[in-house]
């Protein structure tokens, strides 16, 4: 027989349930979810919790731009903007926190969502602050009587006296406006030139972007490339292998080919999907993948990928695409190789937009710290300047007396594209290697994707570069080449 008096009291037990969602928010996302949704199953999954951990990060300060792409009904818009709202407003009454979306209907379903749900006795339970009486209650604003709250706002709509300190972009674009240029532009300019300025604090104020890919024009491709965003991609088939963290030191590892939610998403839902939308919305939409018209001519899945790097190689080198001025709108590009036993591994890719001295300078730390074999450089726009530059620069050290032919400057006879396909054929050999995991990793594999009619083709043309030096130097006859320097690969 169970002795009453040592079961725990059950007060204690609710107030430490309370505790737990107070400070856990993947934990609150779970009772948010039965509160909101009584009648409907949670169905739970690795990606949820991967979300949960990050957004946790921005409402502790440790995380300031986040964005999330993941397949659509993916309860993306309820975890971001109404339970992280809650969480934060929750804990701290005095935080405001704005959230945009596309249009004003969405803006205010959502923002009626959060206002249920702060209603429901159980969430006024473990958050007071909602519990009595709001400065405001409105259908696109709520205000706590600390002066905090939620303020609901659609891109394009006047926020002029608003902000936030945290903004939340929800699905920005409309998925309707996915091949217009002009609109997504549109929406971007308005990213750029009025929620920027929403900031309260400017240097601290953290900034979540969610949404499914649409377009490589859309507020993803714009915004990344304004500054370093911590990115959660999540394809509902994975495209290779990955580590994707979801905790402290907690990884889930996914293979190619793994299903995002095989429960949710299932293949045979996947493969109808993609038969009713289009293998062309169904990459962007579903596999976070957009590409534009007449892209797609690299298959990702002809390269091999690796883990680790093997500790001893044959040859280390660089390709370089410089651009033809930090004004031109393109980046300049730089690649690290490594060449062993017959297979080419791309180790570390920089990629901005460099003045010419900036561009010089890197190049020549890099040589200084990392010691390469080999510069391998396109003898076009800046980059004939850059392999003057270093020839000046470098001699008489190391790098010349060791290596003669240390700077190899490479003519482009041929179009972009006919050097891709020229490169294709030693990456459909499985001769190229990329990593499994690597922070540059998803803005090349974007690039490659959408090549030969991308925005941009800079990595693009770095790599078919790299290919076509590796493809030579495999030509030569190794040890003899090594004792009296290379000629440069024509």
């Amino acid at each position: 027989m169970v002795d009453p008096n040592r079961l725990p009291n059950r007060a204690f037990l609710k107030k430490e349930t309370h505790s737990l969602f107070r400070s856990d928010f993947r934990s609150l996302i779970r009772k948010a979810f039965r509160c909101a949704f009584p009648s409907r199953p949670f169905q739970d999954n690795w990606h949820i919790e991967s979300i949960g951990y990050h957004l946790q990060m921005v409402a502790e300060g440790k995380l300031s731009r986040l964005m999330i792409s993941v397949p659509p009904r993916s309860l993306k818009s309820f975890i971001t903007s109404v339970v992280l709202p809650l969480f934060i407003i929750g804990n701290d009454p005095t935080k405001t926190v704005l959230v945009i979306s596309h249009s004003l209907d969405l803006a205010t379903k959502l923002s009626n969502q959060f206002r249920q749900l702060i209603s429901h006795p159980e969430i006024q339970e473990i958050f007071p602050a909602f519990s009595g009486a709001l400065s405001k209650d409105s259908e696109r604003e709520i205000t706590t009587l600390q002066g905090g709250g939620r303020i609901a706002a659609s891109v394009d709509s006047n926020v002029t006296g608003r902000g936030g300190d945290i903004i939340i972009i929800d699905d920005p674009l409309d998925a309707s406006d996915a091949d217009n240029e002009l609109a997504c532009n549109n929406v971007n300019k308005w990213l750029d030139e009025t929620l920027s300025t929403r900031t309260n604090d400017p240097a601290t104020t953290p900034i979540v972007l969610v949404m499914q890919r649409l377009s490589i024009f859309d507020p993803v491709a714009h915004l990344a490339e304004q500054e370093d965003w911590t990115q959660l991609s999540f394809p509902a088939i994975a495209t290779r292998n990955e580590k994707i963290l979801i905790g402290d030191a907690l990884y889930h590892e996914r293979a190619a080919g793994d299903l995002l939610h095989p429960d949710r998403y299932p293949r045979t839902y996947l493969d109808t999907q993609r038969k009713k939308m289009g293998a062309r919305a169904f990459e962007a939409q579903f596999q976070q993948n957009p590409v534009p018209d007449g892209g797609g001519i690299i298959d990702l899945s002809k390269f091999r990928r690796y883990r680790e790097l093997p500790k001893l190689c044959d040859l280390r080198f660089y390709s370089i695409d410089a651009a033809s001025g930090s004004d031109s709108g393109s980046y300049s590009v730089i690649m690290g190789f490594r060449i062993v036993d017959g297979k080419l591994y791309l180790t570390n890719v920089a990629r901005k937009r460099y003045t010419f001295p900036e561009l010089c300078r890197l190049v020549h730390s890099t040589c200084t710290k990392f010691r390469p074999d080999h510069l391998v450089i396109e003898r076009a726009s800046n980059g004939y300047a850059l392999i003057q530059h270093l020839n000046e620069k470098l001699e008489g050290t190391h790098f010349c007396e060791q290596y003669p032919y240390f700077v190899q400057g490479i003519n482009p006879h041929v179009s972009k594209i006919v050097r891709m396909e020229q490169a294709l054929v030693a990456i459909e050999e499985g001769k190229v290697l990329l990593p499994e995991n690597a922070d540059w990793l998803s803005a090349l594999e974007s690039e490659l994707r959408a090549f030969p009619n991308g925005r941009y083709d800079d990595q693009a043309d770095a790599l078919s570069q790299a290919v076509k030096f590796f493809t030579w130097y495999m030509q030569q006859p190794f040890a003899e080449e090594r004792k009296r320097g290379f000629q440069h690969p024509r």
